[in-house]
Formats: structure tokens, C-alpha cells, sequence
């Protein structure tokens, strides 16, 4: 049989439950919601900043795209060469426009056009890996003399509703043989 008797165990029972009903019991267990709803409330913002990180580093880093010349059509004429966009990165992107800005001096490097500033038909989708071939050997032709040129690339990556533009600055170099080829600067 238990020592205690019913009387005994009622009166600790009563005795616990004085202690739970304490002006400082009840200040901790206010002050532990309290504090459970505050670290509720900053973990929210948190995890949405966490989430708009990913994707910000996602749209930052993941569309690659890329320009190369692809040959010439004309070897004697800068705007000749044909350029190339890839896209090297792991997501696709939309609404691809191409625009071309060219500068031409003459052979005292005296500017001869500037600022030429052309956008070209949209290319539309470009997927991981695939590439499109640019028309800014349509801008200008049959000069012979330096020429500079920023070929803007305008995107809307997967998953985003803003467009983003690239630029990508290129400078035709003269080979000994008459022929060009562009750099990138």
C-alpha cells in the first residue's frame, strides 16, 4: 500500500497547483509566448529573404549567354563577320532582342558614324545550349576603317517577369592580310 494518504495527496496537488498560480509563473509563460510569437514573426521575413536570394543568385549566375564570331561573309568588310549568341547556363531564356550599336572613325580616328543604334527582329526562346545566329552585319557596310562595336542583348530570364540587357562591347582589329577581326574589349 502507498504511505501517502488521499488527504496528503490532495493537499501537495493543492500546493503545485498555488505554486503554478504565482504572479512569476504566470509572467514566465506569458513572457515565453511572447517571446515564441516574436521569433515566429522574424522567421517569416527571414525565409522569404532567404527565397528571394536563391532566386536573385539564380537569375544572376545561371543564364550564361555568350557571343563568338562565327566567319565572315564579307573578310574585307568589318560588319561582315557573323556573331553568335549561346546560351551556356542551365536555365532557358525568353524574349531574346539583339541590338547593335556601331561606331565608325576614319583613319585618323576621327568619328565617322556614332552611335548607330539598330534593333534587330527578336529571336524569341533560347534554351541551355542552344544558339542563335545575330544580323548586325546588316547595320552597316562597305567601309574600311576601325570600327567599334556594343552588341545589347535584351532577356527575360525563366521564372521572372523583368528584362534584364547585356552588353557586349567588340572592336574589329585589321589583319596584314586585309581582312577583320573582332575582339572583345
Amino acid at each position: 500500500m502507498s504511505s501517502r494518504s488521499p488527504a496528503s495527496a490532495k493537499a501537495k496537488d493543492r500546493e503545485r497547483k498555488a505554486r503554478e498560480r504565482h504572479p512569476k509563473q504566470i509572467g514566465k509563460t506569458r513572457r515565453g509566448l511572447c517571446l515564441s510569437r516574436a521569433s515566429r514573426a522574424t522567421k517569416v521575413p527571414g525565409i522569404l529573404f532567404a527565397i528571394l536570394s536563391g532566386m536573385l543568385t539564380l537569375l544572376t549566375y545561371f543564364p550564361r549567354l555568350t557571343i563568338a564570331d562565327n566567319g565572315t561573309v564579307r573578310s574585307r568588310d568589318p560588319m561582315g563577320t557573323v556573331f553568335n549568341l549561346t546560351n551556356g547556363g542551365v536555365l532557358p531564356v525568353f524574349d531574346v532582342e539583339q541590338g547593335c550599336a556601331v561606331d565608325i572613325t576614319d583613319e585618323n580616328g576621327r568619328p565617322r558614324i556614332r552611335g548607330l543604334n539598330v534593333w534587330m527582329r527578336p529571336l524569341g526562346y533560347l534554351g541551355p545550349g542552344d544558339t542563335k545566329s545575330l544580323n548586325c552585319q546588316h547595320v552597316a557596310s562597305g567601309f574600311n576603317s576601325p570600327t567599334s562595336m556594343t552588341v545589347r542583348i535584351r532577356y527575360r530570364p525563366l521564372f521572372w517577369f523583368r528584362k534584364f540587357t547585356k552588353a557586349f562591347p567588340l572592336e574589329a582589329e585589321k589583319k596584314d592580310d586585309g581582312s577583320w577581326v573582332w575582339k572583345s574589349e
